[in-house]
C-alpha cells in the first residue's frame, strides 16, 4: 500500500479516534518517516477579512509545498474532513515553530499578495496528544480571523478567550473518552496527559470559579460512573471522591491532585476485578450448557456474555480445561440426550431435534451421523 495513504489513513484516526490502533507495519512506516522527537500542528486560511479571496485560494493550495522545502523539520499536509487545512511540524526541541510560520506568511505575502492566517499548537511527543494539538491550533486561528490585524496566534498560557468562553470549564468529549480508556486500561502516561491539560485548560487559562468547577466535577464523575462502579467494586471510590470535592472545589490544584489518584485507584480495582474475572469457573459454564442445551441459539457468543468474557477467553479456557473446544462439547451434550430420546421415546426425529437444539432436522441427522457414525433411524432400529 502506498506509504501517504497510510499515514493519511493513521492521522485520520488519531484526529477522530481516542486511540491507537494500528499494526506493527504501518509503526514502522510511521517511525521511519517522523523521525523527530517533537510535533506541533498548525491550521491555516487564506486572510478574507478585507478583500475578496477567490484569487488566496487557489494561491493557498502552495503553502503545503512550500512548507515541505523546510530544512529543520518534517512537514505533512492533512485536510480534515471539515476542509480545515493543517500542517504536521515534526522537530526537534529547538525548532521555532512561530519564525517558520512567519517565513511562510510573509513569503505568500510579498509574493503573492495572498495574506494567510494561522493557528499554532503547543509541541506534543505522541501521537495520542494530537487531537489536543488540533484543537489548539484551530482554536488559535478562529481568534486570528476575529482580530483585524492578528495574522498568527501560537497556544500557550497567554491565549485569551471570550468573555462567555473564560468562565466555562472545558471538558471535550475528546478529553473525557482519553480519560476513561487511561483508567480503564490502567494507561498511567495517558492519565498524566489528560490531566495535565485539563489542570492547564480549567486552572491556568480559564481560572474556574466555584460553580464551574463544581459543574466540572460532575462532568468527570459522569464518565468515571460509564465503567460501572458497582460492578467493578470501585463505588466506594467515587463516593469519597464526591465527599472530598466539597472540602477541595476552592483548591484547584489538591482538586486535580486527589482526581488523579482516584483515577489511578479506580484502574487498580478494575484491574483486580478483571484478575478475578479471568478464574473463569468452567464447571459451572458446563453447568450451564447442560442446563441450555435445548435453546437452538445457545453458542460460544451467548455463553461468554453470560459470563462476562470475551469469546476468545472462554474458548481458550474452556479448552485448556476439559481438552476439547466449546463447540464439540456442546454438541456432545445434544447428541447424547438426541440418543437417550430415540432410545426411551416415541418421538419423531424431527422433534428429537427441535427438543436437542437444532435448527433444522437436516442439521441434526448431519452431526448425528458424523458422531455416531450412523442416521438416527439407523440407531433408533438397532
Amino acid at each position: 500500500m502506498d506509504k501517504s495513504v497510510i499515514i493519511n489513513g493513521f492521522i485520520h484516526q488519531l484526529f477522530t479516534k481516542n486511540e491507537i490502533v494500528t499494526d506493527a507495519e504501518c509503526l514502522d512506516i510511521l517511525h521511519t518517516y517522523f523521525k523527530l522527537p517533537l510535533y506541533t500542528i498548525a491550521a491555516f486560511a487564506p486572510d478574507t477579512k478585507n478583500n475578496n479571496g477567490s484569487y488566496q485560494h487557489d494561491v493557498i493550495s502552495f503553502i503545503p509545498g512550500y512548507a515541505s522545502g523546510c530544512r529543520d523539520c518534517i512537514v505533512w499536509f492533512y485536510r480534515t474532513e471539515n476542509h480545515e487545512l493543517l500542517l504536521i511540524f515534526n522537530h526537534n526541541e529547538d525548532f521555532n515553530i512561530k519564525n517558520c510560520i512567519t517565513g511562510i506568511h510573509n513569503y505568500f505575502s510579498k509574493r503573492y499578495n495572498c495574506r494567510t492566517l494561522w493557528g499554532i499548537s503547543r509541541p506534543c511527543g505522541n501521537f495520542s496528544e494530537f487531537i489536543f494539538a488540533k484543537k489548539e491550533a484551530l482554536t488559535c486561528l478562529f481568534n486570528t480571523m476575529q482580530e483585524k490585524d492578528l495574522y498568527i496566534m501560537q497556544y500557550d498560557d497567554y491565549v485569551s478567550f471570550t468573555e462567555s468562553d473564560s468562565f466555562k470549564h472545558y471538558y471535550p468529549d475528546t478529553a473525557a473518552n482519553l480519560l476513561i480508556n487511561s483508567v480503564k486500561y490502567n494507561n498511567n502516561p495517558s492519565l498524566e496527559f489528560v490531566m495535565h491539560i485539563l489542570f492547564d485548560e480549567n486552572v491556568i487559562i480559564r481560572s474556574l470559579d466555584t460553580s464551574e468547577m463544581l459543574k466540572l466535577h460532575h462532568s468527570i464523575t459522569a464518565s468515571l460512573m460509564t465503567l460501572n462502579p458497582t460492578k467493578n467494586n470501585f463505588q466506594d471510590i467515587l463516593l469519597k471522591f464526591s465527599q472530598d470535592m466539597s472540602e477541595l472545589q476552592h483548591n484547584q490544584k489538591q482538586y486535580f491532585a486527589l482526581l488523579t489518584e482516584t483515577c489511578r485507584q479506580i484502574s487498580l480495582a478494575l484491574n483486580s476485578h478483571r484478575i478475578l474475572r479471568k478464574k473463569l469457573p468452567i464447571n459451572e459454564v458446563k453447568i450451564y450448557m447442560s442446563d441450555n442445551f435445548s435453546n437452538p441459539n445457545l453458542n460460544l457468543a451467548c455463553t461468554a456474555r453470560q459470563f462476562d468474557v470475551s469469546e476468545g477467553y472462554l474458548s481458550s479456557c474452556f479448552k485448556e480445561a476439559t481438552g476439547i473446544c466449546f463447540a464439540d462439547h456442546l454438541e456432545n451434550i445434544r447428541i447424547k440426550k438426541a440418543c437417550e430420546l430415540l432410545a426411551s421415546s416415541d418421538k419423531t426425529i424431527v422433534e428429537i431435534a427441535e427438543k436437542t437444539g437444532y435448527n433444522s432436522v437436516y442439521s441434526f441427522r448431519r452431526a448425528f451421523k458424523r458422531m455416531m457414525h450412523k442416521s438416527p433411524s439407523d440407531y433408533r432400529g438397532k
